[in-house]
């Protein structure tokens, strides 16, 4: 098989989850959670919106995906594909914890954070970027 060849036999599934860097993404999440999962209005919807656009800032600044997360177009705005699954393991590891709360009279998912978050995946002008959102 050629080169050709095996790149025209990818899906764009495969490509994506070849591109996806679930490390860094959790990383980032789970900073996200900890500097503002406990103000009153961040729920989930809100952290979907500052992903999106911690990644999409961070392209626009250095033409390099920084997590190689795919977002879906949804009516309240961007979601991440990955988002649920890296919840589920940050909970395993006993990093965050879901639960939900009365926000203006309506059910809202939040998050909060247990322990520290690491940094170790990202690069100094990430953690800039980061700390500026």
């Amino acid at each position: 098989m050629t080169f050709k060849e095996k790149v025209v036999s990818w899906s764009d599934d495969e490509v994506a989850e070849d591109l996806f860097k679930k490390d860094k993404f959790k990383q980032i999440l789970h900073y996200i959670v900890d500097k503002c999962g406990n103000r009153p209005n961040v729920g989930k919807t809100v952290l979907f919106k500052l992903l999106y656009f911690s990644d999409f800032d961070y392209y626009e600044l250095y033409e390099e995906k920084m997590t190689g997360e795919i977002y879906t177009r949804l009516p309240r705005g961007p979601a991440p594909q990955h988002f649920d699954s890296a919840v589920r393991e940050l909970e395993e590891e006993n990093k965050i914890e879901a639960y939900t709360a009365d926000f203006k009279g309506y059910p809202q998912k939040k998050y909060k954070s247990l322990k520290a978050p690491e940094l170790t995946l990202l690069i100094k002008k990430r953690k800039i970027l980061l700390r500026v959102l």
